[in-house]
């Protein structure tokens, strides 16, 4: 187990429940942990070993708040073109509107959820992209499959948005991405066609 881990290279955080008697949290400490270098751990308190059916709340909120950290700082930019939706989503998510335009090429199309292309460059994308974040969004991706020919991959994601418009209840949507994304001569990957309408 232990070589399988350490071949493992991205950031990663063990959770272990306080009570469980099958993988103990002394036994991650002890093994899990040294072969998973930079790796962090967390106790749930008051759990067992069934982490996910004993507290998924908990287990959820220590997913997200990892997530987020994690892309807060070092997830900035995609070297890998299946991290193009978590860089996006992070950016989104803190509302950070220079990060998202930066994962666009600056030839980039994207097919709003209205159905309007827009491809006359970043001003009229950075705009689109501005007005939807006034509505404080939250968006998932979840990357389906990622199909690679050098510097050129398409991407085929699920994804669900919650949107929190002023003066309105919270709209939440989902639906099928296809995306395509191009490795620039800095080998940072970035979107070129992005249609969240997918095979629609």
């Amino acid at each position: 187990m232990s070589a399988d881990l350490a071949r493992i290279d991205v950031p990663v955080r063990v959770i272990g429940g306080q009570h469980d008697k099958v993988d103990g949290v002394d036994m991650l400490r002890r093994l899990v942990l040294p072969s998973l270098p930079g790796a962090t751990m967390q106790t749930l308190p008051d759990v067992g070993h069934l982490i996910p059916l004993e507290a998924p709340q908990a287990l959820a909120a220590s997913i997200a708040e990892f997530v987020d950290t994690e892309c807060s700082g070092a997830c900035r930019t995609a070297t890998r073109p299946e991290q193009v939706p978590a860089v996006f989503d992070a950016a989104i998510n803190r509302g950070d509107l220079d990060a998202v335009m930066s994962l666009f090429h600056p030839e980039a199309t994207m097919r709003m959820q209205d159905g309007r292309t827009i491809a006359e460059g970043h001003g009229a994308l950075r705009e689109a992209i501005a007005r939807l974040m006034a509505a404080r969004p939250q968006i998932r991706n979840s990357v389906r499959r990622v199909i690679a020919s050098g510097d050129i991959a398409l991407l085929l994601l699920d994804w669900t948005i919650r949107l929190t418009p002023p003066d309105q209840e919270e709209i939440v949507e989902t639906g099928v991405a296809t995306q395509v994304a191009e490795r620039n001569a800095d080998g940072v990957w970035q979107l070129r066609i992005s249609n969240p309408l997918g095979i629609d």
